[in-house]
Protein backbone atom coordinates (compact mmCIF):
# COMPACT_ATOMS: atom_id res chain seq x y z
CA UNK A 1 0.00 0.00 0.00
CA UNK A 2 2.93 2.29 0.99
CA UNK A 3 4.30 1.80 -2.70
CA UNK A 4 1.42 2.11 -4.64
CA UNK A 5 0.72 6.11 -2.24
CA UNK A 6 4.08 6.41 -3.45
CA UNK A 7 4.23 5.73 -6.79
CA UNK A 8 1.25 7.77 -7.13
CA UNK A 9 3.05 11.18 -5.34
CA UNK A 10 5.49 10.71 -7.99
CA UNK A 11 3.22 10.51 -10.80
CA UNK A 12 1.47 13.48 -9.37
CA UNK A 13 4.24 15.51 -9.00
CA UNK A 14 5.76 14.75 -12.40
CA UNK A 15 2.52 15.76 -13.64
CA UNK A 16 2.35 19.49 -12.09
CA UNK A 17 6.11 20.02 -12.48
CA UNK A 18 6.52 18.65 -16.34
CA UNK A 19 3.58 20.86 -16.62
CA UNK A 20 4.93 24.10 -15.67
CA UNK A 21 8.34 22.85 -17.08
CA UNK A 22 7.10 22.22 -20.32
CA UNK A 23 4.98 26.15 -20.86
CA UNK A 24 8.56 27.23 -21.07
CA UNK A 25 9.88 24.98 -23.74
CA UNK A 26 6.69 24.67 -26.00
CA UNK A 27 5.89 27.95 -27.12
CA UNK A 28 9.60 29.27 -27.69
CA UNK A 29 9.88 27.57 -31.35
CA UNK A 30 6.59 30.44 -31.68
CA UNK A 31 8.29 33.44 -30.80
CA UNK A 32 8.91 34.58 -34.15
CA UNK A 33 5.14 34.34 -34.65
CA UNK A 34 4.37 35.63 -31.43
CA UNK A 35 6.65 38.29 -32.12
CA UNK A 36 4.90 39.14 -35.65
CA UNK A 37 1.11 38.85 -33.97
CA UNK A 38 1.65 41.28 -31.00
CA UNK A 39 3.88 43.60 -33.25
CA UNK A 40 6.74 43.82 -30.77
CA UNK A 41 10.72 43.76 -31.11
CA UNK A 42 12.99 40.93 -30.53
CA UNK A 43 14.24 42.33 -27.44
CA UNK A 44 10.21 42.77 -26.20
CA UNK A 45 9.75 38.90 -27.28
CA UNK A 46 11.64 38.06 -24.43
CA UNK A 47 9.76 39.39 -21.67
CA UNK A 48 7.29 36.38 -22.18
CA UNK A 49 9.72 34.50 -20.20
CA UNK A 50 10.94 36.91 -17.75
CA UNK A 51 7.55 37.96 -16.60
CA UNK A 52 6.55 34.32 -15.72
CA UNK A 53 10.03 33.76 -14.14
CA UNK A 54 9.21 37.22 -11.60
CA UNK A 55 5.76 35.79 -10.77
CA UNK A 56 7.46 32.43 -10.19
CA UNK A 57 9.99 34.35 -7.67
CA UNK A 58 7.28 36.40 -5.71
CA UNK A 59 5.30 33.06 -5.13
CA UNK A 60 7.84 30.94 -4.41
CA UNK A 61 8.56 33.49 -1.61
CA UNK A 62 5.18 33.49 -0.53
CA UNK A 63 3.86 29.95 -1.24
CA UNK A 64 7.10 28.38 0.53
CA UNK A 65 6.23 30.09 3.68
CA UNK A 66 3.13 29.18 3.62
CA UNK A 67 3.20 26.06 3.45
CA UNK A 68 5.06 25.24 6.62
CA UNK A 69 2.18 27.03 8.69
CA UNK A 70 -0.49 25.68 6.33
CA UNK A 71 0.52 22.42 5.01
CA UNK A 72 1.58 21.87 1.53
CA UNK A 73 -1.41 20.10 0.22
CA UNK A 74 -3.55 23.44 0.74
CA UNK A 75 -0.99 25.64 -0.85
CA UNK A 76 -0.51 23.19 -3.98
CA UNK A 77 -4.17 23.17 -4.81
CA UNK A 78 -4.56 27.07 -4.12
CA UNK A 79 -1.64 27.58 -6.25
CA UNK A 80 -2.95 25.01 -8.86
CA UNK A 81 -5.90 26.86 -9.47
CA UNK A 82 -4.22 30.11 -10.18
CA UNK A 83 -1.61 28.68 -12.68
CA UNK A 84 -5.30 27.02 -14.26
CA UNK A 85 -6.84 30.33 -14.66
CA UNK A 86 -4.04 32.38 -16.31
CA UNK A 87 -2.96 29.33 -18.51
CA UNK A 88 -6.37 30.05 -19.79
CA UNK A 89 -5.89 33.54 -20.38
CA UNK A 90 -2.86 33.05 -22.03
CA UNK A 91 -4.81 31.26 -24.91
CA UNK A 92 -7.26 34.31 -25.33
CA UNK A 93 -5.55 37.21 -25.02
CA UNK A 94 -4.21 39.32 -27.69
CA UNK A 95 -3.32 42.87 -26.39
CA UNK A 96 0.37 41.95 -25.28
CA UNK A 97 0.82 43.98 -22.02
CA UNK A 98 -2.80 42.14 -20.59
CA UNK A 99 -1.05 38.88 -22.06
CA UNK A 100 2.44 39.07 -20.24
CA UNK A 101 0.34 40.10 -16.71
CA UNK A 102 -1.13 36.79 -17.23
CA UNK A 103 2.07 35.68 -17.70
CA UNK A 104 3.08 37.11 -14.59
CA UNK A 105 0.30 35.73 -12.90
CA UNK A 106 0.71 31.79 -14.21
CA UNK A 107 4.63 32.34 -12.63
CA UNK A 108 2.90 32.81 -9.14
CA UNK A 109 0.78 29.95 -9.38
CA UNK A 110 3.49 27.56 -11.01
CA UNK A 111 5.80 28.36 -7.76
CA UNK A 112 3.24 26.92 -6.18
CA UNK A 113 3.92 23.05 -7.23
CA UNK A 114 7.44 24.14 -7.98
CA UNK A 115 8.13 24.51 -3.94
CA UNK A 116 5.93 21.86 -2.32
CA UNK A 117 6.62 19.37 -4.52
CA UNK A 118 10.70 19.62 -3.29
CA UNK A 119 9.39 20.08 -0.05
CA UNK A 120 6.73 17.38 -0.02
CA UNK A 121 9.73 14.59 -1.03
CA UNK A 122 12.14 16.12 1.82
CA UNK A 123 9.12 15.55 3.79
CA UNK A 124 9.04 11.71 3.10
CA UNK A 125 12.80 10.53 2.34
CA UNK A 126 16.34 11.32 2.99
CA UNK A 127 18.62 14.01 1.28
CA UNK A 128 20.96 10.86 -0.64
CA UNK A 129 17.25 9.30 -1.80
CA UNK A 130 16.08 12.70 -3.09
CA UNK A 131 18.70 13.39 -5.54
CA UNK A 132 18.02 9.96 -6.47
CA UNK A 133 14.28 10.92 -7.20
CA UNK A 134 14.86 14.25 -8.35
CA UNK A 135 17.00 12.59 -10.92
CA UNK A 136 14.90 9.90 -12.48
CA UNK A 137 11.70 12.23 -11.90
CA UNK A 138 13.96 14.37 -14.64
CA UNK A 139 13.90 11.73 -16.79
CA UNK A 140 10.07 11.84 -17.61
CA UNK A 141 9.45 15.25 -16.95
CA UNK A 142 12.37 16.27 -19.40
CA UNK A 143 10.64 13.77 -21.90
CA UNK A 144 7.89 15.64 -21.82
CA UNK A 145 10.32 18.89 -22.29
CA UNK A 146 11.75 16.97 -24.88
CA UNK A 147 8.86 16.64 -26.87
CA UNK A 148 7.29 19.97 -25.99
CA UNK A 149 9.57 22.03 -28.91
CA UNK A 150 8.73 19.12 -31.37
CA UNK A 151 4.79 19.30 -30.51
CA UNK A 152 5.13 23.69 -30.22
CA UNK A 153 6.80 23.40 -33.77
CA UNK A 154 3.66 21.18 -35.59
CA UNK A 155 0.91 22.84 -33.59
CA UNK A 156 2.03 26.36 -35.33
CA UNK A 157 2.60 24.82 -38.35
CA UNK A 158 -1.13 23.46 -38.91
CA UNK A 159 -2.87 25.25 -36.17
CA UNK A 160 -1.69 28.54 -33.90
CA UNK A 161 0.80 29.63 -31.55
CA UNK A 162 -2.13 29.57 -29.10
CA UNK A 163 -2.47 26.12 -29.41
CA UNK A 164 0.79 25.94 -27.23
CA UNK A 165 -0.74 27.62 -24.58
CA UNK A 166 -4.47 25.57 -25.15
CA UNK A 167 -2.04 22.40 -23.93
CA UNK A 168 -0.26 23.85 -21.25
CA UNK A 169 -4.13 25.03 -20.19
CA UNK A 170 -5.42 21.42 -20.46
CA UNK A 171 -2.46 19.86 -18.60
CA UNK A 172 -2.41 22.23 -15.70
CA UNK A 173 -6.75 21.46 -15.59
CA UNK A 174 -6.15 18.00 -15.22
CA UNK A 175 -3.39 18.28 -12.59
CA UNK A 176 -5.46 21.00 -10.66
CA UNK A 177 -8.30 18.31 -10.46
CA UNK A 178 -6.00 15.39 -9.89
CA UNK A 179 -5.01 16.77 -6.92
CA UNK A 180 -8.35 16.69 -5.10
CA UNK A 181 -8.18 12.95 -5.30
CA UNK A 182 -4.84 11.53 -5.53
CA UNK A 183 -2.69 13.57 -3.33
CA UNK A 184 -2.58 14.25 0.72
CA UNK A 185 -0.68 15.90 3.23
CA UNK A 186 2.76 15.41 3.86
CA UNK A 187 3.90 17.89 6.66
CA UNK A 188 2.92 16.61 9.68
CA UNK A 189 0.27 18.23 11.75
CA UNK A 190 2.63 18.63 14.41
CA UNK A 191 5.35 20.21 12.30
CA UNK A 192 3.70 23.31 11.38
CA UNK A 193 4.85 26.11 12.38
CA UNK A 194 3.17 29.15 13.76
CA UNK A 195 2.34 31.63 10.95
CA UNK A 196 4.45 34.53 11.45
CA UNK A 197 5.65 37.29 9.11
CA UNK A 198 8.57 38.28 11.19
CA UNK A 199 9.34 34.88 12.08
CA UNK A 200 9.38 34.38 8.55
CA UNK A 201 11.92 37.36 7.80
CA UNK A 202 13.68 36.26 10.82
CA UNK A 203 14.38 32.73 8.63
CA UNK A 204 14.89 34.43 5.44
CA UNK A 205 17.74 36.50 6.46
CA UNK A 206 19.29 33.29 8.28
CA UNK A 207 19.27 31.72 4.61
CA UNK A 208 20.72 34.52 2.82
CA UNK A 209 23.65 34.68 5.26
CA UNK A 210 24.40 31.09 5.36
CA UNK A 211 27.31 30.27 2.97
CA UNK A 212 26.38 26.56 2.55
CA UNK A 213 23.14 27.50 1.45
CA UNK A 214 23.65 30.75 -0.92
CA UNK A 215 27.27 29.02 -2.37
CA UNK A 216 25.08 25.89 -2.97
CA UNK A 217 22.03 27.49 -4.80
CA UNK A 218 23.71 29.64 -6.74
CA UNK A 219 25.75 26.92 -8.42
CA UNK A 220 22.26 25.45 -9.04
CA UNK A 221 21.65 28.75 -10.43
CA UNK A 222 23.81 29.70 -12.60
CA UNK A 223 24.05 26.26 -14.12
CA UNK A 224 20.63 26.09 -14.90
CA UNK A 225 20.60 30.11 -15.95
CA UNK A 226 23.16 28.90 -18.80
CA UNK A 227 21.02 26.57 -20.13
CA UNK A 228 17.48 29.09 -19.91
CA UNK A 229 19.44 31.42 -21.73
CA UNK A 230 20.58 29.58 -24.84
CA UNK A 231 16.83 28.31 -24.92
CA UNK A 232 15.73 31.42 -24.73
CA UNK A 233 17.07 32.84 -27.61
CA UNK A 234 17.93 29.74 -29.53
CA UNK A 235 14.91 30.17 -31.91
CA UNK A 236 15.74 33.45 -33.05
CA UNK A 237 19.26 32.16 -33.68
CA UNK A 238 18.39 29.18 -35.09
CA UNK A 239 15.64 30.33 -37.60
CA UNK A 240 16.40 33.93 -38.21
CA UNK A 241 19.75 33.98 -38.28
CA UNK A 242 20.70 30.94 -39.07
CA UNK A 243 17.79 29.34 -41.59
CA UNK A 244 16.63 26.63 -39.83
CA UNK A 245 13.58 25.66 -40.96
CA UNK A 246 10.47 26.22 -38.62
CA UNK A 247 9.70 22.13 -38.74
CA UNK A 248 13.30 21.68 -37.95
CA UNK A 249 13.82 23.71 -35.69
CA UNK A 250 11.74 21.53 -32.97
CA UNK A 251 14.30 18.21 -33.30
CA UNK A 252 17.42 20.54 -32.50
CA UNK A 253 15.83 21.67 -29.22
CA UNK A 254 14.67 18.19 -27.95
CA UNK A 255 17.98 17.06 -28.51
CA UNK A 256 18.81 19.32 -25.91
CA UNK A 257 16.28 18.21 -24.08
CA UNK A 258 16.66 14.59 -24.77
CA UNK A 259 20.50 14.62 -23.28
CA UNK A 260 18.89 16.04 -20.12
CA UNK A 261 16.63 12.84 -20.21
CA UNK A 262 19.09 10.29 -20.63
CA UNK A 263 21.19 12.08 -17.90
CA UNK A 264 19.27 11.99 -15.55
CA UNK A 265 18.39 7.95 -15.63
CA UNK A 266 22.85 8.48 -15.47
CA UNK A 267 22.40 10.46 -12.35
CA UNK A 268 20.07 8.53 -10.44
CA UNK A 269 22.41 5.26 -11.24
CA UNK A 270 25.41 7.46 -10.35
CA UNK A 271 24.33 8.73 -7.40
CA UNK A 272 23.58 5.24 -5.89
CA UNK A 273 26.71 3.97 -6.95
CA UNK A 274 29.35 6.38 -6.38
CA UNK A 275 27.56 9.23 -4.13
CA UNK A 276 26.53 12.57 -4.34
CA UNK A 277 30.04 14.04 -4.48
CA UNK A 278 31.86 12.17 -7.02
CA UNK A 279 28.63 12.79 -9.68
CA UNK A 280 29.12 16.56 -8.71
CA UNK A 281 32.06 16.59 -9.32
CA UNK A 282 31.92 14.67 -12.85
CA UNK A 283 29.14 16.79 -13.67
CA UNK A 284 30.99 20.13 -13.47
CA UNK A 285 33.48 18.48 -15.86
CA UNK A 286 31.37 17.60 -18.32
CA UNK A 287 29.77 21.21 -18.28
CA UNK A 288 33.70 22.87 -18.32
CA UNK A 289 34.77 20.77 -21.59
CA UNK A 290 30.87 21.68 -22.68
CA UNK A 291 31.71 25.32 -22.45
CA UNK A 292 34.54 25.16 -23.87
CA UNK A 293 33.43 23.08 -26.45
CA UNK A 294 30.09 26.17 -27.27
CA UNK A 295 32.84 29.00 -27.07
CA UNK A 296 35.24 27.61 -29.84
CA UNK A 297 31.94 26.59 -31.82
CA UNK A 298 30.49 29.88 -31.61
CA UNK A 299 33.28 32.01 -32.54
CA UNK A 300 34.65 29.90 -35.42
CA UNK A 301 32.01 27.87 -37.14
CA UNK A 302 28.43 27.87 -35.89
CA UNK A 303 27.06 25.22 -37.19
CA UNK A 304 23.33 24.25 -35.60
CA UNK A 305 24.76 20.95 -34.96
CA UNK A 306 27.82 21.82 -33.40
CA UNK A 307 26.03 24.30 -31.19
CA UNK A 308 23.45 21.70 -30.45
CA UNK A 309 26.48 19.17 -29.32
CA UNK A 310 28.46 21.73 -27.76
CA UNK A 311 25.02 22.48 -25.58
CA UNK A 312 24.39 19.19 -24.65
CA UNK A 313 27.39 18.52 -22.99
CA UNK A 314 27.45 21.24 -21.05
CA UNK A 315 23.78 20.18 -20.04
CA UNK A 316 25.16 16.77 -19.25
CA UNK A 317 27.22 18.25 -16.89
CA UNK A 318 24.43 20.67 -15.08
CA UNK A 319 21.67 17.94 -15.03
CA UNK A 320 24.60 15.73 -12.70
CA UNK A 321 25.56 18.72 -10.36
CA UNK A 322 22.72 21.09 -10.19
CA UNK A 323 20.03 18.54 -8.78
CA UNK A 324 23.00 17.15 -5.90
CA UNK A 325 23.69 21.39 -5.24
CA UNK A 326 20.09 22.22 -5.06
CA UNK A 327 19.14 19.48 -2.40
CA UNK A 328 22.05 20.24 -0.14
CA UNK A 329 22.00 23.67 0.01
CA UNK A 330 17.99 23.51 1.00
CA UNK A 331 18.85 20.85 3.28
CA UNK A 332 21.12 22.78 5.14
CA UNK A 333 17.55 24.18 7.17
CA UNK A 334 15.99 20.51 7.59
CA UNK A 335 13.61 22.19 10.16
CA UNK A 336 12.34 25.05 7.08
CA UNK A 337 11.71 23.08 4.26
CA UNK A 338 8.99 25.27 3.23
CA UNK A 339 10.72 28.33 3.27
CA UNK A 340 14.25 27.21 2.29
CA UNK A 341 12.30 25.74 -0.78
CA UNK A 342 10.44 28.37 -1.42
CA UNK A 343 14.04 30.83 -1.30
CA UNK A 344 15.56 28.57 -3.73
CA UNK A 345 12.92 28.87 -6.20
CA UNK A 346 12.58 32.54 -5.70
CA UNK A 347 16.46 33.15 -5.94
CA UNK A 348 16.75 30.85 -8.75
CA UNK A 349 14.09 32.37 -11.20
CA UNK A 350 15.45 35.75 -9.90
CA UNK A 351 18.71 35.21 -11.11
CA UNK A 352 17.14 33.35 -14.14
CA UNK A 353 15.09 36.48 -15.37
CA UNK A 354 17.68 39.17 -14.94
CA UNK A 355 20.39 36.51 -16.95
CA UNK A 356 17.74 36.39 -19.56
CA UNK A 357 16.77 40.14 -19.37
CA UNK A 358 20.66 40.95 -19.77
CA UNK A 359 21.28 38.51 -22.35
CA UNK A 360 18.14 40.23 -24.41
CA UNK A 361 20.94 43.08 -24.32
CA UNK A 362 23.55 41.89 -25.62
CA UNK A 363 21.85 39.49 -28.29
CA UNK A 364 23.55 40.75 -31.60
CA UNK A 365 21.51 37.54 -33.37
CA UNK A 366 24.52 35.08 -33.31
CA UNK A 367 25.63 32.69 -30.17
CA UNK A 368 28.26 34.70 -29.42
CA UNK A 369 27.28 36.91 -26.73
CA UNK A 370 25.66 33.66 -25.46
CA UNK A 371 28.51 31.69 -25.78
CA UNK A 372 30.65 34.30 -23.83
CA UNK A 373 27.83 34.84 -21.18
CA UNK A 374 27.73 31.12 -20.28
CA UNK A 375 31.15 31.06 -20.17
CA UNK A 376 31.12 34.02 -17.18
CA UNK A 377 28.30 31.89 -15.47
CA UNK A 378 30.46 28.77 -15.10
CA UNK A 379 33.60 30.48 -13.90
CA UNK A 380 31.44 32.12 -11.36
CA UNK A 381 30.28 28.41 -10.53
CA UNK A 382 33.79 26.83 -10.21
CA UNK A 383 34.54 29.58 -7.87
CA UNK A 384 31.89 28.77 -5.44
CA UNK A 385 32.33 25.11 -5.70
CA UNK A 386 35.90 25.68 -5.28
CA UNK A 387 34.87 27.60 -1.68
CA UNK A 388 32.58 24.86 -0.63
CA UNK A 389 34.85 22.40 -1.35
CA UNK A 390 37.44 24.16 0.96
CA UNK A 391 35.12 24.18 3.48
CA UNK A 392 34.26 20.47 3.00
CA UNK A 393 38.23 20.15 3.38
CA UNK A 394 38.30 22.23 6.64
CA UNK A 395 35.54 20.41 8.42
CA UNK A 396 37.17 16.87 8.00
Amino acid sequence: MKKQSDFILLAMLTLMYGTVCMETDMYVPAFPIMKDFFGITDHQIQAVLSYNFFGILLGSLLFGPLSDSFGRYRVLKSGLALFTVSSWGCVFLTNFDLFLSCRFIQGMGAAAPMVTSFAMLLDKYEAQKVSQLCSALNLFIAGAMAGAPILGSILILYFSWQANFFIIAVLSSIAFIGSFFFLDETLDRSSWLPFSPKTIFKDFGRMLTSTPFMLGSLICYFLFAGFMVFIANLSLIFIEHLNVSQKSYGFYQASIMGTFALVSTLGAWMIGKFGTKTTKYVGLTFSFMGTIFLCIVSFYNPLPILICGAMSLFTMGATLASVIYGVEAVNVFPNLRGISSGLTTALRHLVIGLVIAFSSTIFDGSMRPIASLTAALFVIVLCFAAILKSRENLKA
